[in-house]
């Protein structure tokens, strides 16, 4: 009887010390510090700052498991509506290989935080991406956490998050200090890579080299609605030179740093051109997830308005 008793109160203990590990969030883990005067917060010691172009604030890597941590941050352009609790909306269906999967509301240090999951789908893999999303200095801050890409069959298997602890220690310790920041008027990029070029999305001007304008009266990508994008055919760097030799099938991508997302538009006709266009404006219709460029024609002309049409195809993380 007396093993018996030795015997449970070994397992109580056991169990004891199981929850209690379970529960202590990231303690234990040896950590670091990250400061850069703007943001400042705790991550595991083992994971490692990489290079990322695409992030304004910092990126970091567990180089054994090959999960990432990303920190951005984006001054909104005037005019832009942030999406209701920074839910895409073209991701609730999975259409476009991005699926909504949860959302809810959290606290982050002391402050109400919107935190989405995304399932990311391809033809062979899946991976899961974990955002938190904050508003601050008139800016958007993202927090996004992104698992590698499993196969489908063993994706239910690999939801037991093994990087939870690092998770946890960002979010206690995530800070974001006063900070006056303006809008550069850069808000993504757009790229044809069947020419090998890229140029920044401007809100501002379309006089600027090496930008295209975003249209103010055209949605911006992540909505049901089509964006328009306006590029000098001869001027400042003439973005839009060769947008007449696109063909109709071939992929039109735009990065978006506002939501941090990749969107792959698919080419479906090339050579609208509206003659009226200055006294009938171009219309950029709501229902479709859509995308029209614009240049004006004949080449060092303002004539007529020379159009390509897109229609979106997929979205991804940035």
């Amino acid at each position: 009887m007396k093993h018996h008793y030795v015997e449970l109160v070994a397992i109580l203990l056991g169990v004891a010390i199981l929850m209690v590990s379970l529960s202590s969030g990231s303690a234990g883990i040896e950590k670091s510090h990250f400061n850069n005067g703007e943001v400042s917060f705790d991550y595991p010691s083992h994971w490692q700052r990489i290079n990322h172009s695409d992030s304004k604030l910092v990126t970091f890597e567990d180089l054994n498991s090959g999960f990432k941590l990303g920190v951005n941050r984006e001054v909104a352009p005037q005019g832009w509506v942030k999406p209701k609790n920074f839910i895409n909306n073209l991701s609730e269906s999975g259409e476009y290989k991005l699926k909504l999967v949860k959302q809810e509301k959290i606290m982050v240090n002391g402050t109400s935080v919107y935190e989405n999951t995304y399932q990311l789908e391809s033809d062979q893999n899946i991976s899961q991406i974990r955002e938190v999303w904050l508003e601050k200095n008139n800016a958007i801050y993202s927090i996004i956490f992104s698992d590698p890409p499993v196969a489908k069959k063993d994706f239910l298997e690999n939801l037991i998050n093994t990087n939870q602890q690092g998770i946890d220690m960002v979010l206690e310790s995530f800070a974001v200090s006063d900070s006056q920041l303006t809008d550069d008027g850069v808000w993504g990029e757009i790229s044809f890579p069947s020419q090998g070029i890229s140029w920044k999305i401007r809100s501002d001007t379309v006089n600027e080299y090496n930008s295209v304008y975003h249209y103010p009266e055209s949605s911006y990508t992540g909505f049901n609605g089509t964006v328009g994008l306006l590029g000098h055919h001869t001027l400042y760097s003439a973005p839009f030179a060769n947008i007449h030799l696109l063909e109709i099938g071939v992929p039109v991508v735009i990065k978006d740093y506002l939501t941090q997302k990749t969107y792959t538009y698919e080419v479906t006709s090339v050579g609208d051109i509206k003659w009226d266009y200055k006294n009938n404006p171009i219309d950029f219709p709501l229902g479709s997830p859509e995308l029209t460029l614009v240049t004006c024609w004949p080449p060092g002309t303002d004539q007529g308005a020379f159009m390509v049409h897109a229609r979106l195809k997929s979205i991804e993380m940035l």
